[in-house]
């Protein structure tokens, strides 16, 4: 296949996802993943004021959801050396990690230790070099990045 096809098809998938982002500030990713990082003063808020104010952008926006190794590292690159909530919770000590859709934690990147198995460090965030860690969920250190996956 010469390379004009190739160049045709990767400029059509980004201008596709592109339209379907929430608005054209969202940094849109050829696998249909977009993401909004939000600057001060809206980068430090507790985990559910990150959520709620990455739901002002739709319902289905959430915080980042890290599925594989691929994403890890486009989620950590748009941290920007930041401390980040990202969208996984339990509901207690004793309950599985899920996704805010509500899908089980398939792949994790946990730091050596990690997850306390202690109330109230319920939510999770990424840390300044990527790794994972529990944390109280009301927190105030972590930037938000909100999240949007096309259907």
């Amino acid at each position: 296949m010469s390379p004009l096809p190739r160049l045709a098809a990767l400029l059509l998938a980004v201008i596709t996802v592109v339209l379907s982002c929430p608005s054209p500030d969202w940094l849109a990713l050829t696998d249909g993943e977009c993401f909004l990082p939000l600057v001060p003063p809206f980068s430090s808020m507790d985990a559910d004021e990150a959520v709620q104010t990455c739901h002002f952008f739709g319902a289905d926006v959430t915080l980042p959801e890290v599925l594989s190794a691929p994403s890890q590292e486009r989620v950590h690159l748009l941290t920007g050396g930041n401390s980040a909530w990202l969208g996984l919770r339990r509901a207690n000590s004793s309950s599985p990690w899920l996704w805010q859709g509500g899908r089980p934690a398939n792949y994790t990147h946990w730091r050596d230790g990690q997850p306390y198995d202690t109330n109230g460090r319920d939510c999770v965030a990424m840390d300044r070099d990527g790794y994972w860690s529990n944390v109280d969920c009301n927190s105030y250190n972590y930037f938000v990045i909100c999240y949007y996956k096309l259907a």
